[in-house]
């Protein structure tokens, strides 16, 4: 049996401990001579830094874990950080399903796109398509959702590519959006956003950009033809919409077939205006890959009072995966 060793005071760290060996300690040298995996939340950024830079530099088996980009998920990856983590790497999951996942991942799926679950706080309850469409008078216009991520978050400011991170982003989405004046960009301020602690400017609806922050961002992307993002988990999900997403900078989930690099303005106002599609098999498996063996299933709970706050106040893990590659 596994055990795992941290000095984590995370309460998503602390409640493992139900389902394995868990042992805490607070001695650095202790830790270290412990013959256990080291396990932390998020521990390139913050006092376990040092413990996971020994064992990473001694090849020693220890887990980064973080949230999920599925709702109430958690992942707990001996890779490390995202793009730094080679447990994405395609020969992981791109293999065919049988029927029983085939009927796990396609009941998830369906849960996923009409359910009411998200990452964040959303302003609204769920409405339909024709609801949204009649109210933003979208008509046969081509539609390209835009979900915000904050300037702070780690994944836009490690992997904001020639974007320049959040701000930058938001220049380059003014100028293609004058570029193509018959498009609507549904532009959605990431809901942390209105925490002045995000340091994030927040988008204003002009011309045709629509700033949406009053709709569920589920059916932003039920009437969007595609995604434009950095690098945001909503780019990951839209594949459960079958839709396609242009990617700006370093994501987990881009991979060919089931999204596309814009690598300039140039090339972005390309990708934009083709007729671009995804490999649904191909997206089915890696999103199966993601739900059923490399997360765990984790309710997680946030105080009314902190929705604007990057903080959960309580987590309940319905089941624990160790992905060991």
């Amino acid at each position: 049996m596994q055990s795992f060793i941290t000095n984590s005071t995370s309460h998503f760290v602390r409640g493992l401990s139900s389902f394995v060996d868990m042992e805490f300690s607070t001695d650095e040298d202790e830790i270290k001579a412990s013959g256990k995996s080291f396990i932390a939340w998020h521990p390139t950024a913050n006092r376990s830094k040092k413990i996971w830079d020994y064992f990473r530099e001694n090849d020693l088996p220890s887990y980064f874990m973080e949230r999920g980009a599925l709702p109430d998920t958690v992942v707990i990856d001996p890779g490390g950080f995202l793009l730094n983590s080679p447990s994405y790497r395609e020969a992981n999951w791109n293999v065919e399903l049988n029927d029983v996942e085939n009927r796990l991942i396609d009941n998830y799926l369906r849960e996923l796109r009409f359910g009411e679950s998200s990452l964040e706080f959303q302003e609204s309850a769920r409405r339909s398509a024709k609801y949204i469409r009649g109210q933003l008078n979208l008509g046969t216009k081509k539609v390209v959702f835009v979900p915000l991520q904050l300037a702070n978050d780690q994944v836009t400011v490690r992997w904001g590519g020639w974007t320049g991170g959040v701000v930058g982003f938001q220049k380059t989405l003014n100028h293609i959006a004058q570029k193509l004046s018959n498009y609507v960009f549904l532009v959605k301020n990431h809901p942390l956003s209105k925490n002045p602690n995000a340091n994030t400017p927040r988008v204003r609806s002009f011309k045709n950009i629509v700033v949406v922050d009053s709709f569920h961002y589920k059916d932003c992307l039920e009437v969007a033809d595609m995604v434009l993002t950095i690098n945001s988990g909503v780019g990951l999900q839209a594949m459960a919409w079958r839709k396609p997403a242009v990617v700006l900078g370093g994501a987990f989930y881009q991979f060919a077939d089931l999204n596309f690099k814009a690598t300039s303005i140039d090339h972005l106002m390309t990708l934009l205006s083709s007729d671009l599609s995804i490999d649904q098999g191909k997206a089915t498996r890696f999103l199966y890959f993601l739900k059923f063996k490399l997360y765990s299933d984790c309710v997680l709970t946030k105080s009314p009072r902190d929705k604007y706050k990057n903080e959960t106040s309580r987590s309940k893990y319905l089941n624990v995966r160790i992905f060991n590659g």
